[in-house]
């Protein structure tokens, strides 16, 4: 069985991200989803270390015949270099082109070696993954990833629903209290009917990885944010700095997004301007019908209540502005 998508991001980010020099990655695709949602998440990654990701996506088979030499001449300023080289699996031409070109590079593995001083992402069609170590040995050799990408899968998880990404914002000294919301609020996510809903916090983040950009790279993909709003989250300098601007600052525009948020009331707060609420009092807080905040929820059916509630609002606002891509 194929990996998951994430599961092949997460293994895939440290050849890329944090490699020295060349170093070589085959990936094997037969749809476009998985190959432009890698490609933009690895862009956006890139973008918070201030590098570029070079793509190179040639429209046809002549377009091949000169790709070598691209490949082996490096652009200033660019991080990876991204290779599509996967569409058009059956055609003779195109195979006969993807056939040379892979020759071409295989000769010249040295100069490769030596020259291109950045990752190379080669994305080939699954079909000749069985044949890529005899078309291209040496290249097979020094590979170090290789992952066939998912395709189409009937079930929940392929994401034939909508994708809606969301970001859990929240005061790490909450943490018990936004668990105990998150994990029946994540079940009715997972059961929606309409879209699949993707969540992300900082348990997301493993041991070794850079938390700081792998937040930010987060909140850039997200659709939705979900704010778990109490006294320690607005005095959390770090909350301030770094994630309510992206969802509060009208000034802030990230191409091909269009993000909403949904301040959730975890604890009690005065709105009688003794604190600084940080922009947040302009917006509507979720409580529950009975006005309650979640710490205000005592037993296990009211706090059920109050995420079904919550999960019943963030349907309406997802359907009401369809932001989802």
């Amino acid at each position: 069985m194929n990996p998951s998508l994430e599961t092949v991001w997460r293994e895939l980010r440290p050849h890329l991200e944090w490699a020295d020099g060349f170093n070589l990655v085959l990936l094997f695709a037969d749809q476009p989803a998985p190959v432009e949602t890698l490609r933009d998440r690895l862009d956006v990654s890139l973008h918070w270390r201030t590098l570029r990701l070079r793509v190179l996506d040639p429209e046809s088979p002549t377009a091949l015949v000169g790709l070598a030499d691209k490949i082996l001449t490096p652009r200033a300023g660019f991080g990876p270099l991204w290779v599509e080289l996967w569409r058009q699996a059956e055609d003779p031409a195109w195979r006969q082109a993807r056939t040379t070109l892979l020759h071409r590079l295989n000769e010249r593995r040295g100069r490769l070696e030596s020259v291109v001083r950045q990752p190379l992402v080669l994305v080939l069609p699954i079909a000749e993954r069985s044949s890529i170590y005899a078309l291209a040995p040496d290249l097979w050799a020094v590979r170090s990833f290789t992952a066939q990408l998912p395709g189409p899968n009937p079930t929940k998880m392929s994401y034939a629903n909508p994708v809606i990404r969301y970001f859990v914002s929240y005061a790490h000294d909450d943490r018990h209290l936004k668990d105990g919301l998150m994990k029946p609020l994540k079940q009715f996510l997972d059961a929606a009917n309409e879209y699949s809903f993707v969540t992300w916090d900082d348990t997301e983040i493993l041991a070794g990885e850079g938390w700081h950009e792998m937040i930010q790279e987060a909140i850039v993909s997200c659709q939705l944010g979900l704010l778990m709003v109490s006294p320690a989250f607005l005095g959390s300098k770090y909350i301030q700095d770094h994630e309510l601007r992206y969802f509060i600052d009208s000034n802030i525009t990230v191409p091909g997004l269009e993000k909403r948020v949904i301040p959730v009331a975890l604890k009690p707060i005065p709105f009688d301007y003794s604190m600084d609420l940080n922009g947040l009092e302009k917006l509507q807080f979720f409580r529950s019908k009975a006005g309650k905040t979640f710490q205000s929820c005592q037993t296990n059916n009211t706090r059920e209540e109050f995420a079904l509630e919550l999960f019943q609002h963030i349907i309406k606002v997802v359907k009401r502005y369809a932001y989802y891509h």
